[in-house]
């Protein structure tokens, strides 16, 4: 629509609903009040008595050209004759033509996307009638919205994240924050059998494990037999600004199983060496077949898992998470000398990462430090 011709939206906004379905005496009554009688005149003239009709007229004043008597009242009405016989159709007139034939284009285009908005609201409406999923979703997102609940929560974005997912291709699927923190939770406690099964039958929810695998990898979930995780420590209580923490041990018993991490090129599931009570890291590390079959004939299994746990202390910060410090293989056989030794280990690593350790426990053993 060109703005110079219809400068007044509130011609546009005056026009009446119904003005496509004007004919007669009402169209042209409408046009002498937008336009003037002689307007009226002319299209009464011509038989276009309704706005859809003016619509369709390529040219309206071409009828002025014919040679036909009653059209020269008209004619003297709109047209100039000048001195050399040639004729200019009066300005006025044919600005007020141009102007109601654009007001007509235009509401004609108001009342068409108002008819496809209207048919495409009802045919939402049908869908969500007869599709229970959708009807409960609606349900959902309107009780939110009308208890004001913005909150963010899982059971939400995890029905967003479903939901923008269903309109992508299957190669470009992406997963919110929380759904990503809770799928790695899920693969880590019900193992990868577990999560291929839940994977498979809640389709869009839930990335691929080897997506999994590479969150765990960049979060340092991932353990390393018999490594300390000092520095991880340390980020977690300079976060937190933490100082204190206690330490706590224990064992687990576990199906003797050896397999390789090819993390750190080294075979896991043997017992593993202690040094001064300090377990050895990557000390089962060979490319000799020999030397493997040997540690197979020779070396115990580990038939208990140790965790080392840290648990920050601070009258400050309340529910705050333990750390696992290490984790590593054994058989249980050890002595005191080699609990000792290693809590003084962890307790002057952590001393140096200006972390001070309270108190130490493993079993039925408690060491508190007052320090």
């Amino acid at each position: 629509m060109d703005p110079s011709i219809i400068q007044n939206m509130n011609d546009v906004k005056s026009l009446p609903e119904n003005v496509m379905g004007l004919h007669d005496e009402s169209f042209f009554n409408l046009v002498s009040t937008l336009c003037g009688d002689v307007v009226s005149e002319l299209f009464r003239v011509q038989s276009i008595n309704t706005a859809k009709t003016l619509l369709r007229v390529v040219d309206v004043f071409s009828v002025l050209d014919l040679d036909c008597r009653e059209l020269d009242d008209i004619r003297v009405k709109t047209r100039f004759i000048l001195s050399d016989g040639t004729t200019m159709i009066k300005p006025g007139i044919k600005n007020n033509v141009n102007y109601i034939i654009e007001l007509f284009r235009f509401k004609e285009q108001q009342l068409q996307q108002k008819q496809d908005v209207n048919y495409e609201k009802d045919m939402i409406y049908k869908l969500i009638q007869n599709n229970n999923l959708l009807k409960s979703l609606v349900l959902f997102h309107g009780k939110n919205e009308t208890f004001g609940d913005t909150k963010e929560t899982f059971l939400a974005t995890f029905i967003d994240n479903i939901q923008t997912n269903l309109c992508r291709p299957i190669n470009n699927y992406r997963y919110h924050e929380l759904v990503e923190r809770f799928a790695v939770a899920l693969y880590i406690l019900g193992s990868r059998y577990t999560y291929e099964f839940v994977r498979l039958n809640l389709v869009y929810a839930l990335p691929c494990p080897t997506t999994i695998n590479n969150l765990i990898r960049k979060s340092n979930l991932k353990l390393k037999e018999a490594e300390f995780r000092f520095d991880l420590l340390h980020q977690y209580f300079t976060s937190k600004n933490l100082k204190y923490g206690f330490v706590s041990e224990d064992s687990s018993t576990i199906i003797k199983k050896i397999i390789y991490d090819k993390d750190t090129n080294s075979f896991v599931g043997f017992c593993t060496p202690l040094h001064n009570g300090v377990p050895v890291a990557r000390f089962f590390r060979t490319e000799s077949f020999d030397q493997l079959k040997e540690w197979f004939d020779n070396v115990e299994k580990a038939s208990f898992l140790n965790l080392q746990m840290v648990q920050p202390i601070s009258e400050l910060t309340t529910n705050l998470s333990p750390l696992m410090l290490a984790a590593y293989g054994l058989d249980n056989k050890f002595t005191l000398f080699d609990v000792v030794h290693k809590w003084a280990y962890i307790f002057d690593e952590c001393f140096t990462k200006n972390i001070r350790i309270v108190g130490f426990s493993t079993g039925n053993i408690i060491q508190l430090l007052f320090l």
